[in-house]
């Protein structure tokens, strides 16, 4: 598949036109601000970038557009998915709804059964989690740890999401192996130590996913428990290697709160972020007002970025 950078400072690349024009009005406004660090499959681009904005591209000036488009850089890697603000953990409908009414774009369900934050994939209940995210125009991320494939395959398809997140201790291999049956949306849990970094240790755990051109979540090492524990990165030595790093699709997450997002945003130049603990009135349950301070904080900070 060819695929490029999103040209023209344009559109979402995780959300088809359906959720340009079911996004409110902050989100839809972040995301035609901000489009460096976003990938999209090249047969989208055109799409993403003129249709939402106009009901016909047949326009000179539009035609003319999409000609200029079409000779954007092309990258020959599959798609990378890419995201504002992702609230994973989610377990009710009303949180559903919150997540959308705080103006985030994207929710992770938790399949790992020893996690506070889980959800049956089989349960019906979960089912309807995953239909309301995908009614009101959310990424729906199925976040896994040390499954098989053929049980990543079953949920993503009976639950339809949009992406696969690993946050076990998968090898890379795992990558072409779900690649092969048609999973090109997929995302990788990379765990930091707590504590002062250096790029080098960084670079030991990023590199071997970075190449398979995957998206990639910096996150906190919890140790058995595989995330959502609340500690911070080293988020000033995090920006001076995303200097330098190249084209890595990253997002941010490691006890990010609303009281701390903006900071975390603002050291660590994340073109995205990703919370669960930090969102939660008491230990896997969701806040609404909560998320409502955490969004409105991130938006915030990432347009000023």
């Amino acid at each position: 598949m060819f695929e490029g950078y999103h040209p023209c400072g344009g559109l979402p690349p995780c959300g088809a036109l359906a959720r340009v024009a079911t996004a409110t009005e902050p989100r839809l406004r972040l995301k035609a601000e901000r489009a460096r660090n976003h990938v999209l499959p090249f047969g989208e681009i055109w799409q993403s970038c003129i249709t939402p904005l106009v009901p016909a591209s047949s326009h000179p000036f539009w035609s003319f557009i999409g000609y200029y488009c079409s000779f954007r850089p092309v990258h020959f890697h599959e798609f990378v998915l890419m995201f504002h603000i992702k609230i994973c953990g989610v377990r009710e409908v009303a949180g559903v709804e919150a997540v959308f009414k705080s103006g985030a774009d994207a929710i992770g369900l938790n399949f790992y059964p020893p996690s506070c934050r889980f959800v049956d994939p089989e349960h019906s209940l979960t089912a309807g989690l995953a239909s309301k995210a995908g009614e009101l125009g959310l990424t729906r991320v199925g976040v896994f740890v040390n499954s098989s494939v053929e049980i990543m395959l079953h949920v993503s398809e009976r639950l339809k999401l949009e992406a696969v997140q690993l946050h076990g201790d998968e090898q890379a291999g795992i990558v072409s192996s779900l690649r092969d049956e048609g999973v090109t949306k997929l995302i990788r849990a990379i765990k930091l130590p707590v504590g002062p970094l250096t790029i080098q240790e960084i670079e030991k755990r990023v590199d071997p996913w970075a190449s398979l051109g995957i998206h990639l979540i910096l996150d906190a090492d919890g140790g058995k428990s595989h995330g959502g524990t609340g500690k911070t990165l080293d988020w000033v030595r995090i920006r001076q290697w995303a200097e330098h790093c190249g084209d890595i699709s990253w997002t941010l997450a490691g006890g990010l709160n609303p009281e701390n997002v903006a900071a975390a945003i603002k050291k660590s130049d994340a073109r995205s972020v990703d919370t669960a603990s930090g969102v939660e009135a008491e230990r896997g349950t969701k806040s609404a007002s909560l998320m409502s301070h955490f969004s409105e904080n991130a938006l915030a900070a990432l347009r000023r970025s």
